[in-house]
């Protein structure tokens, strides 16, 4: 069996009754006229309309369905480059700490050498300061690249979901234009 409409087969109902009805409900017996050609004509074409209409609408939910997807993987995609630069961020945010320790580190050493009055603790603590800043300047410059990575990943994830929103209050328009019709 195939799955008919209530339409068609209200038309084979009625085209069986016909038939039955007439000229002895032989098939060959029935008259053929100009209205009964027109009518086959028209019924062919609105066949062929109605077709046209559920193959337009099947291939608008295929491209929903795959704009969908592919809106999909690409916010998992975000997703998952957030994740990685929130940890990349997290452990730059370790270093810094780090760098600012032995920053701090340095600082008490110059200062315990200075009252000590020794000129080679002081050079190493001023050596430890200086590599505690150029660790904590390199790092801070890392730190701002992902900051501005993140802001932009954060900024495309908004616009997906942006389109996202528009693409059903589009549907919405257009499924509800579509039932007034």
């Amino acid at each position: 069996r195939s799955l008919l409409s209530q339409l068609s087969i209200n038309s084979l109902r009625t085209t069986y009754d016909t038939v039955k009805n007439s000229n002895g409900g032989y098939s060959h017996n029935v008259p053929i006229h100009k209205e009964l050609i027109k009518a086959a004509q028209s019924s062919f074409s609105f066949y062929n309309e109605e077709l046209s209409i559920i193959k337009a609408a099947e291939e608008r939910i295929r491209k929903e369905k795959e704009e969908k997807e592919n809106a999909s993987k690409i916010y998992q995609e975000v997703l998952k480059q957030e994740e990685e630069l929130l940890m990349t961020q997290k452990d730059l945010q370790k270093q810094q700490q780090e760098a600012n320790s032995i920053i701090a580190d340095g600082s008490a050493r110059l200062q315990l050498a200075i009252k000590k009055k020794d000129s080679l603790d002081i050079e190493r603590a001023t050596i430890l300061i200086d590599g505690g800043n150029n660790k904590s300047k390199i790092i801070g410059e890392q730190l701002l690249k992902v900051t501005e990575d993140l802001i932009d990943i954060q900024k495309k994830r908004k616009s997906t979901f942006n389109k996202q929103q528009a693409m059903k209050k589009l549907k919405t328009t257009a499924d509800s234009n579509t039932s007034v019709k």
